[in-house]
């Protein structure tokens, strides 16, 4: 990771003309020469920096969560929408971003929180980013990581593929989103497996997408509880 991270020129968000150079380092990096107006951080991980013409700069959801902390509640509402539609990251994509850095305090989190809150249009994210988000609330809340994406069952009674295991607490965990996881036979299909996972000595814990967002609090208690019981 480059020692010092420009944020993207914001003129391309639209409301923001080109001005002086802001540059995201983290704190107790060598010194850099002042061009402009500097940042400096203690959580800057690898996902929130990527590259614009081969410069490193923060990515367009660190950077929106960024402009949060530092503008107008309305100039970062216009940044956002307009990241939104040129379709340089996702909601799911901010709510990541929050999932890793808002629960450090970080300004700007709570109005970043509020603004996706409207934007909310009741979809869930594709299963991907709704895994990440998982793992990363889970993290958040100093929690190990789970196993993804496992098999279970044996080769003559197959159950079938959970989202996550923890192993040693016989623990699986589903994230379940609002788009995959709503008609009957969905859920029909997810009581007839549960029963198998029951039946064959794991207990399953479910999480939803809206939990994970809203109250990630109340999914890292239910997780954290799950794993007590094992011990």
């Amino acid at each position: 990771m480059p020692p010092t991270s420009p944020l993207p020129h914001c003129s391309e968000y639209r409301e923001f003309d080109p001005g002086p150079v802001e540059v995201t380092r983290l704190r107790g990096r060598s010194r850099v020469a002042r061009v402009g107006t500097l940042h400096e951080t203690r959580f800057l991980p690898p996902g929130h920096v990527t590259a614009l013409d081969g410069v490193p700069v923060t990515s367009p959801a660190r950077t929106v969560l960024d402009l949060c902390g530092t503008v107008h509640v309305k100039r970062a509402e216009r940044a956002l929408a307009n990241v939104l539609a040129m379709r340089l990251t996702t909601p799911a994509r901010l709510h990541v971003v929050l999932a890793e850095a808002g629960r450090r305090g970080r300004p700007g989190s709570g109005a970043l929180r509020r603004l996706l809150a409207e934007q909310d249009d009741g979809k869930a994210p594709p299963e991907s980013e709704l895994e990440l988000l998982f793992v990363c609330v889970l993290r958040s809340g100093g929690l190990p990581s789970p196993d993804r994406q496992v098999d279970l069952g044996s080769d003559t009674a197959r159950i079938g593929r959970v989202d996550f295991v923890y192993r040693h607490a016989r623990l699986v965990l589903e994230a379940d989103s609002r788009r995959h996881h709503s008609s009957w036979l969905d859920t029909e299909a997810d009581r007839k497996r549960d029963a198998a996972l029951l039946a064959a000595g794991w207990f399953v814990l479910r999480l939803t997408w809206d939990q994970l967002v809203h109250r990630p609090e109340e999914a890292i208690a239910a997780v954290r509880g799950a794993l007590r019981r094992a011990d």
